[in-house]
């Protein structure tokens, strides 16, 4: 009997991706809607949240992380407007606001926090998901890895894998590609 491969350690080729074929990317700072290709980003001390109109069969994904160097009111202003972006973009395409339901992914704790800045981030998504009458129906966040997300556009399934070795985010975004 073969010992099942573990999907944390194995060589790129035994990933999701292979399994997806093109995903889109989405960076820290971005946010889209769901469509016709996967999503996949990492979220170390970021936030992913992705939103979804389970009746409307429409979500959306937000990659936050608060900028730093500014004061406190302009980084929120700067999570506000994206967060905002992204509920817009979920409305025009006829999602509605009572219906969504948010799922939050990320904000591992890579360094030392020493003056709670990593925690900000997830404060604020979850105080504006209060704000918005937004359900928070599953949160996966902290601890010390950070994340590689694919998101699927029709099913919204999220499939998660824990980054261990340093080698490992080459996998999802090599050199040169």
């Amino acid at each position: 009997m073969q010992k099942p491969k573990n999907r944390r350690t194995t060589p790129p080729d035994a990933l999701p991706a292979s399994a997806y074929g093109v995903c889109q990317p989405l960076a820290v700072g971005d946010y889209a809607l769901l469509k016709t290709h996967p999503l996949q980003l990492v979220c170390a001390d970021s936030v992913a949240v992705l939103m979804q109109d389970a009746g409307k069969q429409l979500a959306g994904v937000a990659h936050l992380r608060l900028p730093p160097g500014l004061a406190l009111s302009q980084r929120l202003a700067c999570g506000h407007a994206q967060l905002q972006g992204l509920l817009g973009a979920l409305a025009a395409a006829g999602a509605r606001q009572q219906a969504l339901q948010a799922r939050l992914f990320g904000n591992a704790q890579l360094l030392p926090d020493l003056f709670g800045k990593n925690q900000q981030t997830l404060s604020f998504v979850v105080e504006y998901m209060k704000s918005e009458s937004i359900a928070i129906i599953q949160q996966e966040v902290g601890g010390l890895l950070p994340r590689c997300l694919y998101i699927t556009p029709h099913a919204h399934a999220v499939e998660r894998h824990y980054l261990r070795r340093s080698g490992d985010a080459e996998w999802f975004y090599p050199q040169g590609g």
